[in-house]
């Protein structure tokens, strides 16, 4: 038997199916950000010892992370 409900999720789920562009891929004509210099005042700042666990599993402290 097919419900209101399970339609509502099969459309959404049906159309994502059909999508051909790869979302790891930037558009070609998306524009360069300009520096508004709204982050200039974080230079220089420490980051908190927060740790956050990734999807491998793995537990990271933000503090002990390199910066490029």
């Amino acid at each position: 038997m097919v419900t209101r409900r399970s339609m509502l999720l099969a459309v959404p789920l049906a159309v994502e199916a059909q999508r051909r562009d790869n979302i790891y891929e930037l558009p070609k004509n998306l524009p360069v950000p300009t520096d508004d210099g709204a982050c200039r005042h974080l230079t220089g700042m420490k980051v908190p010892a927060v740790m956050l666990c990734t999807t491998g599993n793995r537990c990271v402290k933000l503090n002990e992370i390199e910066s490029p």
